[in-house]
């Protein structure tokens, strides 16, 4: 009897894997386009440096792989700008690291938050590389 029970449940659970394989289809296909979509605005928005000599292309396929990551970072247009200038002007001069610590922010959409802002006037930037340091622009 219990072989009979096994069998009828293998049975069953066969079928719906076979109605709910179209749907899994669909869903898989829909996150590739959302994928590709946010990774367009991504770009169109600056959230994505691009590298000299680097396509726009370049640029899409980054964006995609960095929305594909299983990070779950933030992008930089959703990083908070508020969040980064109470911290700054807490600790100035302060490192990038250390704002992403404080912020939940890293790699390259933090880089590109910072850059934002630098450009904007309201932070200002010293150094180079990992000696780089930010602190509010003055005036």
């Amino acid at each position: 009897m219990a072989t009979d029970a096994v069998g009828l449940l293998e049975e069953q659970a066969k079928e719906i894997e076979a109605r709910i394989q179209p749907a899994k289809e669909a869903i898989a296909q829909d996150e590739q386009t959302l994928a590709r979509i946010r990774a367009a605005i991504d770009v169109l928005q600056g959230n994505v440096a691009i590298a000299p000599g680097a396509s726009t292309s370049d640029a899409f396929r980054q964006a995609t792989a960095r929305r594909r990551s299983s990070s779950g970072g933030p992008t930089a247009s959703e990083i908070d700008t508020g969040a980064i200038v109470t911290f700054v002007e807490a600790n100035q001069p302060v490192g990038a690291g250390e704002i992403g610590k404080a912020v939940g922010a890293s790699g390259n959409a933090l880089s590109v938050k910072l850059k934002n802002m630098v450009e904007d006037g309201i932070l200002s930037k010293q150094g180079e590389r990992r000696a780089t340091r930010y602190s509010l622009k003055v005036g």
